[in-house]
């Protein structure tokens, strides 16, 4: 049993017990209370019965007369108007006072029937007394009077009333018997249904309600038994599209917003995470302009919410890595009149990488045709020169003619370098024979391609580190990357300098740095310089006779053979560009 029905218990017996109380009490107190109209009732009769034989006057004593005939427990007497007890069926009267002062005898001289209870000091108890009012017979006027003891009431009442208690105890013990069978089989059921409805609120949709009977509760019973299988079929089917909702939002590209009507965060996706940078508990109810820290983003988003109708703008999002973001706003109105309010979903597509390689493409074909126009002018300037008569001068024609050779070759160079870099880009490795080569090998190869513009400075160029280290790569790519490195760092190195290349073997990578103390790279220079085209210094690389390709050809090599290519440079103190390639 637990405590809810303990409790239902006590009630039950608390209530009973009061009924039945309140009950017996009524029932003693009516009984009482027409005990004593019965008894007046009697003492009345007695009372004329007594007046009838007064009046026939048939007898020598009143006092003997009425002694003899009174019954045991009801007390006669006959009292004169002046108050003199004449006759007294269980009392001496001469040791009885005057009863003029009594008050059932005022009342009755004064002809209105007289009723009192009271100690009798005659008798020693207490007795019932009822007069009737004053009689003539003869010259003399007499008061009639019976009494009973209210100790033989008492008694009687005192037998009724443990009769009462005793009916009550047993209508108790009954009520309680069938409150409890009730309970059992009605409110039992009752608290059953409580705690599956309980337990269905709190989510246990598996809980099964077993209730036998009765039938009314049984039907019930079967009803929430039912209930909570739609529900739970239903919670089913709405949990497995949440959670392809979520699954899909979490797995998109974009970046997903989700706002109340105050702009504060109600949900977001990863991809929404990872651009702030942040956990989803330290975002969730924040506001956007707190989280996201843009105004742009901010503006966006209550003009979608005040205007309702999808906003697009392109965005800038000042972080650490500058994003660059297409923007859609979209307004989610109320679906009825419980919702709270409108929402906006804001929908972000990263386009920074985007929109670089548009910058790039833009840079690249403004570089390109700058770099192809350039000695195509040349080349076309001397040989009209040379066609409007120049050619008779063995001298002029000669010395145009090697310009225009030169500018062609770097013609074909910035050609041959394009080719290569498509080539890669295309093909991303596919096609290309890898086998283990010595990477010592590969190196002198390059320092035997770039030994004479070395001499041309009295550069030195020297080879350190770990011998016969091989790896599997392509050796023809990785020899034109290292002649391209070293060809960098002769051409601007001063002369009598060192051009170092060190190979070394680093976990499951071979690294081999190209080392030289040339004037070095600025900083702001140095995130840029594997692009196409791009020259630290312009006029001194185009002097040199650089494509402005190398770098780049030489970073597409290192992507083909899965590794990776870093530099360290001071300005002024020369550079380090380091080759990590995998061993395997």
């Amino acid at each position: 049993m637990n405590k809810a029905q303990l409790r239902r218990y006590i009630g039950y017996f608390i209530i009973i017990a009061i009924s039945v109380t309140i009950i017996s009490i009524n029932a003693a107190t009516l009984f009482r209370r027409e005990t004593y109209n019965r008894t007046i009732s009697i003492l009345d009769r007695n009372n004329l019965v007594a007046r009838n034989l007064l009046t026939r006057g048939d007898f020598d004593s009143l006092d003997e007369y009425f002694n003899s005939i009174a019954v045991e427990d009801v007390r006669i007497t006959i009292i004169r108007s002046d108050g003199v007890v004449v006759a007294d069926s269980q009392t001496d009267i001469g040791q009885l006072d005057n009863h003029a002062d009594r008050p059932e005898i005022l009342s009755a001289l004064n002809g209105v029937p007289g009723r009192s209870k009271r100690y009798s000091n005659s008798l020693g108890e207490e007795l019932l007394y009822v007069a009737l009012p004053i009689i003539d017979i003869g010259e003399k006027s007499y008061v009639i009077r019976s009494s009973m003891s209210v100790a033989d009431i008492d008694k009687a009442l005192g037998d009724v009333l443990g009769r009462i208690i005793f009916t009550g105890i047993v209508t108790f013990l009954a009520l309680s018997i069938l409150s409890y069978l009730s309970e059992r089989r009605f409110i039992a059921p009752l608290a059953d249904i409580q705690k599956a409805a309980e337990a269905f609120s709190g989510g246990n949709l598996d809980h099964y309600l077993s209730v036998p009977g009765p039938e009314d509760i049984k039907v019930v019973a079967d009803a929430l038994n039912e209930m909570a299988g739609t529900l739970k079929s239903r919670l089913a089917d709405i949990t497995k599209g949440k959670n392809e909702l979520d699954a899909v939002i979490s797995s998109m590209m974009e970046a997903v917003v989700v706002l109340d009507m105050s702009l504060n965060i109600r949900h977001l996706n990863l991809s929404a995470l990872n651009i702030i940078g942040s956990d989803i508990t330290n975002v969730l109810g924040k506001a956007l302009i707190e989280i996201f820290r843009s105004s742009d983003l901010q503006i966006l988003a209550e003009k979608t919410l005040k205007s309702q109708i999808p906003i697009e703008k392109i965005i800038n999002l000042n972080t650490d890595r500058n994003l660059i973001l297409q923007v859609h706003g979209t307004c989610i109105l109320p679906t009825d009149d419980k919702s709270t309010g409108n929402a906006v979903v804001l929908v972000m597509n990263d386009i920074t990488q985007t929109q670089m390689l548009e910058n790039m493409r833009r840079d690249f074909v403004a570089n390109v045709s700058h770099e192809l126009k350039t000695p195509i002018t040349n080349v076309k300037g001397y040989l009209e020169t040379l066609a409007e008569g120049v050619m008779n001068d063995p001298e002029t024609t000669e010395r145009f003619l090697a310009v225009s050779i030169r500018n062609a070759d770097r013609l074909n160079a910035i050609l041959d370098d394009l080719l290569s870099l498509s080539r890669l880009e295309q093909h991303d490795g596919e096609g290309l024979e890898f086998e283990n080569h010595a990477l010592d090998g590969i190196a002198g190869n390059a320092f035997q391609s770039c030994a004479p513009k070395a001499a041309e400075k009295n550069i030195t160029l020297r080879l350190e580190g770990q011998k016969d280290l091989t790896a599997r790569l392509n050796m023809l790519l990785i020899e034109q990357a290292l002649t391209n490195l070293i060809d960098n760092a002769v051409k601007y190195s001063d002369k009598d300098a060192v051009v170092t290349v060190c190979i070394s073997k680093n976990g499951e990578m071979a690294e081999i740095s190209v080392r030289d103390d040339g004037i070095g790279i600025p900083d702001k220079d140095r995130p840029r310089i594997f692009e196409r085209f791009y020259r630290v210094d312009k006029a001194r690389s185009r002097e040199l006779g650089g494509t402005g390709l190398g770098l780049a050809i030489v970073k597409h090599i290192i992507i083909v053979h899965r590794g990776s290519i870093r530099v360290d440079s001071e300005l002024g103190k020369g550079s380090t560009f380091t080759l990590s390639i995998p061993l395997n």
